[in-house]
């Protein structure tokens, strides 16, 4: 299947292959119902020959991977030895073999191998095309980044299109739900609108993800910078979970970044790892290039992983993933003037309340904040008119939480109880807080550990919360 999609992808990329990758068609089934097809059908497909008029059985993956992988090390020998037309030949040579039918249920494991050296060819193909400038990517149009296409950036790619495809398929289904809200927020602060694919290697779209380093939110910013940028984070409320809250905040941190090192693979960098560890990175380098620079290893690989993701968010078809797109989130904001326990207010507006909570993430517990009687809440927007006139008509004592009661209500934390943990190999304090129901700011509050202070045996006091 692999060598579909990158057919797919240089035919429609890379046009300056001639008879090369971009003449490709799709490789065929060998299950038998492709020997039974029309023979006009037949005669558009690889596995066809022209002068019989039969079809070619099917090879064995071993024979054939042995003899491609002996041209594929001649071919990248040629590479090196600057020798690139001879190189450009061989490698068209080894796209037609590679397209012959396979027997894939004779060697399922040798037949994936050979997908893969499929996608080395290709892109060995684009850098012969690069060095010897016959690869000339279409200008960037204003609202996009220009991205920097090199080896660390192909390396993502291939990543993302092998062995992480179903992850970055199920992370772009997700986005659906959160990218005409993210892309209207960058327009209104002048971004690009690249940058709307960032929670892709940041969080997969998650508002519940939380990493090692106790960041959160489709976002994944930390307690300070989320805070600095506008973000509540108390024991009742954590905007950090908020989509829109938190992409406001985002975009505005991304332009304060970009303002700053004037490059957008610099800001991304220091969107990473913070904009002082560039800024000592640039001043230990002299360069003001992201790839000439010294980085922690996380961010050295952040800006490709970022590149390579983009390009395949822009046209996922292109490079053959297949989504399942989720109902984007259509939500209106309603103000209350009390206090309401969410499951009343579920029943009250006419919704569960798994969905109550799923379009209010921010809200950590089964109230909404004491301290915050004119709250503004999420509501389905089809909904949204409907409860505005409900609310309008409410009698005293209605719906709200009597004021009596709101001095006995205690914070998710405070009610949930505690136990004592011993960190386990492989724990983070995010995953120890989604075991428990709980966030990673109560158990550092707790506890008063960072996430690099963790060690295997620790105890830690864990607020244990309910789920929700």
């Amino acid at each position: 299947m692999t060598r579909r999609y990158i057919c797919m992808l240089l035919a429609l990329s890379f046009l300056w292959f001639g008879a090369g990758c971009a003449t490709f068609g799709a490789r065929p089934n060998t299950g038998g119902e492709e020997q039974n097809a029309a023979a006009a059908e037949a005669k558009k497909k690889p596995g066809y020959d022209a002068q019989t008029q039969t079809s070619i059985p099917p090879v064995n993956p071993a024979i054939l991977y042995e003899e491609a992988h002996k041209l594929f090390i001649e071919s990248v020998e040629l590479t090196q030895a600057e020798k690139y037309p001879e190189a450009f030949a061989l490698n068209n040579r080894l796209i037609r073999m590679l397209m012959e039918p396979i027997d894939r249920a004779a060697d399922e494991a040798t037949a994936k191998r050979l997908d893969s050296l499929f996608f080395e060819v290709c892109l060995s193909q684009v850098r012969i095309g690069r060095l010897t400038g016959r690869f000339a990517p279409m200008p960037p149009e204003q609202k996009l980044i220009g991205i920097d296409y090199n080896a660390q950036v192909e390396t993502w790619l291939s990543y993302y299109l092998v062995t992480g495809r179903s992850s970055m398929e199920r992370y772009l289904s997700r986005a659906h739900r959160y990218l005409p809200m993210i892309k209207a927020v960058l327009k209104e602060e002048g971004l690009p609108e690249d940058l709307a694919y960032l929670p892709i290697i940041e969080s997969g779209y998650s508002p519940y993800a939380y990493s090692p380093a106790a960041a959160c939110g489709i976002w994944q910013f930390i307690g300070s910078t989320g805070r600095n940028y506008g973000l509540t984070i108390n024991e009742w409320v954590d905007e950090r979970r908020d989509p829109i809250k938190s992409t406001r905040a985002a975009a505005r941190y991304l332009k304060d970044l970009h303002n700053n090192f004037n490059d957008w693979a610099l800001a991304l960098a220091g969107y990473n790892c913070g904009e002082n560890c560039v800024a000592r990175a640039l001043n230990a380098s002299g360069s003001r290039s992201f790839w000439n620079l010294s980085l922690p290893a996380e961010t050295t690989a952040y800006v490709p992983k970022f590149f390579a993701s983009v390009l395949i968010a822009r046209e996922p078809e292109t490079y053959g993933l297949y989504l399942t797109p989720e109902p984007q989130l259509a939500i209106a904001q309603i103000e209350l003037t009390g206090v309401v326990e969410l499951k009343t207010f579920a029943d009250f507006v006419g919704i569960s309340y798994e969905e109550l909570k799923g379009i209010n993430p921010e809200l950590l517990g089964t109230h909404t904040p004491p301290d915050q009687p004119k709250y503004k809440i999420n509501v389905p927007d089809e909904k949204a008119e409907e409860v505005a006139k409900k609310l309008a008509d409410l009698q005293p004592g209605q719906l709200y939480v009597e004021p009596q009661q709101l001095a006995k209500l205690k914070s998710p934390e405070t009610s949930a109880g505690f136990i004592v943990y011993r960190v386990k190999k492989g724990d983070t304090l995010g995953s120890i807080a989604r075991r428990y129901h709980t966030s990673v700011a109560a158990i550092q509050r707790h506890n008063r550990v960072s996430a690099k202070a963790l060690r295997v045996g620790m105890k830690l006091k864990i607020p244990v919360g309910r789920k929700r």
